[in-house]
């Protein structure tokens, strides 16, 4: 068991490595967006800034130190996944298309070569963003960097999963495309860039077990801010399902796809 978890993993840094190697050929444009991104996610600090100064300080509870942490950990998060694994993007398509039996050919899971094919330039912005605010947040407090990068990471694979579980979906209900897009982004996303505090008890309820923003940005946070063992085990237990069920839904979808004429090997 070890050694084909061993193997998986090799060829997944094998497959991230020629991806990582393919934006060196787009050098400028590789640049740019990690530059217009980084400005981008400036826009919201500064919004929360003009609106906490206006209040004295203090907006309900809510400093300043909150909104970094908030677009610290959280955008790390979605850093990682996208810029590392935006080739989940692409499931839905290859299953509506009929284009999947590219990845079945291949001797290793169809899922591994699919997620680690593509990286998006844009998303190291959001890395570069993220670790800037959490090194402000955490007053370059050394441990709380280094948790806060690694909670960043493991909230990527919350990301991964949801894209898998709502993608390979487009099997059973026809094209996600849309239905992908407005769940992270116009959900999962928007309801992760907000304080918790302001949110009703009724509205958290669904931030934790129907939409689960707060598993990539308010557990997190508490995790480095005020430690307790019940939101690391939650986190941990969240981090490590949601995979699970990502794997097998893909291969329920799998098992359901009517393959298509294009027999094309991957380069």
């Amino acid at each position: 068991m070890l050694t084909v978890v061993k193997k998986e993993l090799k060829y997944l840094f094998a497959n991230l490595k020629c991806s990582l190697k393919a934006s060196k050929t787009y050098k400028l444009n590789f640049i740019l967006d990690t530059i217009f991104m980084f400005i981008n996610n400036s826009a919201f600090l500064i919004f929360w800034i003009v609106i906490i100064n206006t209040s004295g300080g203090d907006a309900n509870g809510i400093v300043i130190s909150d909104i970094m942490h908030l677009w610290g950990i959280p955008v790390i998060s979605y850093g990682v996944a996208y810029f590392l694994f935006e080739g989940v993007c692409s499931i839905n398509t290859l299953f509506v298309n009929g284009t999947m039996d590219t990845y079945l050919l291949q001797p290793k899971h169809p899922l591994i070569s699919i997620i680690t094919s593509k990286c998006r330039f844009s998303a190291f912005g959001d890395i570069v963003y993220g670790l800037v605010m959490v090194i402000l947040a955490s007053n370059f407090d050394v441990l709380s960097i280094i948790a806060s990068i690694i909670l960043g990471i493991l909230g990527s694979f919350i990301y991964i999963s949801i894209e898998v579980i709502i993608r390979s979906l487009s099997v059973f209900l026809g094209d996600t495309e849309n239905l992908a897009e407005r769940y992270i982004y116009t959900l999962f996303v928007n309801f992760s860039t907000y304080p918790e505090k302001i949110y009703p008890q009724a509205l958290k309820i669904i931030l934790y077990l129907i939409i689960p923003s707060a598993y990539i940005s308010f557990v997190p946070i508490r995790i480095v801010t005020d430690f307790n063992i019940i939101s690391l085990v939650a986190f941990l237990f969240v981090v490590i399902i949601l995979p699970i069920i990502a794997f097998a839904v893909f291969n329920k979808a799998v098992k359901h796809y009517e393959s298509g004429n294009n027999m094309l090997l991957r380069e």
